[in-house]
C-alpha cells in the first residue's frame, strides 16, 4: 500500500495548485469586495472595473482546471524531469499573473501583458497536450 501511494503523489502539480488557488482566491475577493463597494450583487451592473476583476477572475477558473488535470496526467506518466515541469508551472503561473494584471490595472501594465498571457498559456496547454499525447503512445500499455 505505502509503494501505492508513494507512486501516485504529484507534488509539483500540488505545489501549483496551490500558489494558483491563492491567487485565485485573491482574485475571487477583489471581485466580491468590489461588488460589495458598488451595490453590485449579479453580473457587473454596467460598471467596467467590475467587468475587468470578473474576468481576471474568470479566466484564470477557465483555464486552470485543465492546466493542472494535464500536468498531473504527465506527472503520473513520469515521462519528464520535475525540473521541465516546473518550468511549465512557474510559466504558467507568470502568464496568469500578466493577465490578470493588465486586465485589472490596464493604466499600470501594458496591453502586451495580457497579449503575453494569453499566447503563453495557449503555448503551455498546447505543450501538456502534446506532450500527453507522446507520452500516450510512447509508454508501452498492459
Amino acid at each position: 500500500m505505502a509503494a501505492l501511494i508513494e507512486s501516485t503523489t504529484l507534488p509539483v502539480t500540488a505545489l501549483y495548485a496551490g500558489l494558483l488557488s491563492i491567487i485565485f482566491a485573491y482574485l475571487a475577493l477583489r471581485v466580491g469586495l468590489t461588488r460589495a463597494s458598488n451595490g453590485v450583487m449579479h453580473g457587473d451592473g454596467g460598471k467596467q472595473d467590475m467587468v475587468r476583476k470578473a474576468r481576471a477572475q474568470g479566466n484564470l477558473a477557465e483555464y486552470l482546471p485543465v492546466f493542472l488535470i494535464l500536468l498531473a496526467l504527465l506527472e503520473l506518466n513520469k515521462g519528464l524531469s520535475s525540473y521541465f515541469l516546473h518550468l511549465l508551472g512557474i510559466l504558467f503561473t507568470v502568464a496568469r499573473i500578466s493577465h490578470a494584471a493588465q486586465l485589472s490595472f490596464p493604466d499600470l501594465f501594458p496591453k502586451q501583458c495580457r497579449e503575453f498571457g494569453f499566447l503563453a498559456t495557449a503555448a503551455i496547454l498546447s505543450t501538456l497536450g502534446l506532450l500527453n499525447l507522446i507520452s500516450y503512445f510512447t509508454t508501452p500499455k498492459h
